[in-house]
């Protein structure tokens, strides 16, 4: 009886000619994430026993992916969360618009208000983000304050900022589909670790069943 060292699958099937496809497969998985295995060969065409790592060794390393399978799980859950939030910006904002004071003076000043209507037909008034707390001062400003108005008609006029693109709200669409390609991304890479994982963790079990 002799002992050996491995640490990939090749080497251990030019060893052990012995056939167990479950464990070899579960080996190849186990080498692949850095393992390393020494095991007690009697002959080649028996199954060797294994000496490294130990059932408690193994055990351990169980638990630390189970507990990193959980962590990763709860990433997931929170870019998936912050996807659908910024996929439902919009229609959340639709809605919500309705419920500030500030959104049916817009209106209101839309019907009534000549000057208030053109002005804010030029520099395109984003009044449909008005309960997004980023928008809302400058948009109750707008409506509130003649000045301002005609001063971010002029700035709107003027700045090449706004020379290409005719939208105020520009930056918001474009913030948003930053936000929606980010989650995606993250999510991407969460998944590729959890069935990095998964695939690691069922391996771990197997040689568990092996291990003394």
């Amino acid at each position: 009886m002799r002992e050996g060292t491995f640490y990939n699958i090749k080497a251990f099937k030019q060893k052990v000619k012995a056939k167990n496809e479950a464990l070899e497969e579960a080996l190849k998985t186990y080498f692949e994430s850095g393992g390393i295995i020494r095991v007690k060969v009697s002959n080649s065409k028996e199954w060797p026993e294994l000496v490294y790592p130990s059932k408690k060794r193994i055990n351990y390393l169980i638990k630390e992916h189970e507990k990193n399978l959980k962590e990763l799980e709860e990433q997931k859950n929170f870019w998936e969360k912050k996807h659908k939030d910024a996929e439902r910006y919009y229609l959340i904002h639709f809605f919500k618009k309705y419920t500030k004071k500030t959104y049916w003076k817009h209106l209101m000043k839309l019907l009534s208000d000549k000057q208030y209507r053109e002005d804010a037909k030029k520099v395109n008034i984003p009044a449909h983000l008005v309960a997004d707390k980023r928008w809302e001062p400058m948009i109750k400003t707008f409506v509130e304050n003649e000045e301002y108005r005609k001063q971010l008609k002029i700035t709107f006029e003027e700045s090449p900022i706004y020379k290409k693109n005719k939208k105020l709200a520009k930056y918001s669409d474009q913030l948003l589909n930053f936000r929606k390609q980010e989650t995606e991304r993250k999510i991407k890479e969460i998944n590729e670790k959890l069935n990095s994982i998964k695939k690691e963790l069922s391996a771990l079990k197997k040689i568990a069943q092996w291990a003394h």
